[in-house]
């Protein structure tokens, strides 16, 4: 699971080399990792929360607000000195086959995210058309 985080973020911090926002290194891929992540979070808390498994908790945005931000300082100070430098070594002398599939692999995870929330979204309990 954390190969894939590592991995994760990794494309997102090359990814974000190439916007204006690319100092300090990682913040920005931190923070979009986070969001994807708590958007998975609460994608899930709501697909569970209308198939009647457990309720739905987040109903107030300051519980939302202080959660995200929980949640992107734990990446960040994760994401961050020594560790950055052993990630971008690690994956940096990949070959082009495994740098195509890990860029469609994370393209297929983030788009499925937010596919999902479309789809939980449209969901209604006990109709199947």
């Amino acid at each position: 699971m954390m190969k894939a985080m590592d991995y994760m973020w990794y494309k997102l911090y090359r990814a974000s080399l190439k916007s204006s926002l690319s100092k300090p290194r990682g913040l920005l891929a931190s923070i979009v990792l986070s969001v994807i992540i708590f958007s998975n979070i609460i994608v899930l808390n709501a697909f569970f929360s209308k198939i009647d498994i457990f309720p739905f908790v987040f109903h107030q945005i300051e519980w939302i607000l202080i959660i995200q931000i929980v949640l992107f300082a734990i990446i960040f100070f994760y994401y961050k000195g020594r560790r950055i430098l052993l990630i971008i070594k690690k994956y940096r002398v990949e070959t082009r086959l495994h740098h195509i599939l890990g860029s469609i692999s994370v393209i297929l995870y983030v788009c499925l995210s937010f596919l999902l929330i479309v789809l939980v979204s449209l969901y209604k309990p006990g109709y199947l058309p």
